[in-house]
C-alpha cells in the first residue's frame, strides 16, 4: 500500500494524478508543519496548506499548487511499513531549501532545514 500511495503522491506533485488531494488524503488526515506549530486536521484544511506549500516551493513556476516545471525535486526516499520519508530540495528567491516530508498514512509532517530560514507565505 505504501509504495502505491507514494507513487500517487509523486504523480500528484507533478500534476499527473487526476484524483487530486481529495482522493489521496484521508478525511481525518493530520498535517504537521514547522510554520503552523499545531496539528491541522481534516482533508479540506490540509489541502489548503499543501496547495500553499506547492505555490511557495514552486516559486513563480508553480501551477495551481503543483510543482511541475519548478526547481522542487525529491532527492531521496525511504519506505518502511506504513511510513515514507521523502527528502526534497528547491530554490526560493535564490535561496536553497532542503527538507523532508514524513508521511505516516493518516499523518503528514513537513520539516524544513534550516528552520531559521523557513520561507513564510500568507494563506
Amino acid at each position: 500500500m505504501t509504495k502505491e500511495n507514494i507513487k500517487k503522491w509523486h504523480d500528484l506533485i507533478k500534476g499527473d494524478y487526476s484524483g487530486g488531494f481529495d482522493e489521496l488524503l484521508d478525511d481525518d488526515v493530520s498535517f504537521y508543519s514547522p510554520i503552523v506549530f499545531s496539528p491541522q486536521r481534516g482533508k479540506e484544511l490540509t489541502t489548503l496548506y499543501l496547495m500553499a506549500a506547492g505555490n511557495t516551493f514552486g516559486g513563480d513556476q508553480s501551477k495551481d499548487g503543483t510543482l511541475e516545471e519548478s526547481s522542487f525535486k525529491y532527492t531521496k526516499e525511504v519506505l518502511d511499513g506504513n511510513q515514507a520519508v521523502l527528502e526534497f530540495e528547491t530554490q526560493i528567491d535564490g535561496k536553497y531549501v532542503n527538507g523532508v516530508d514524513i508521511i505516516t498514512f493518516n499523518e503528514l509532517l513537513i520539516y524544513l532545514y534550516p528552520q531559521d530560514r523557513v520561507y513564510r507565505q500568507q494563506l
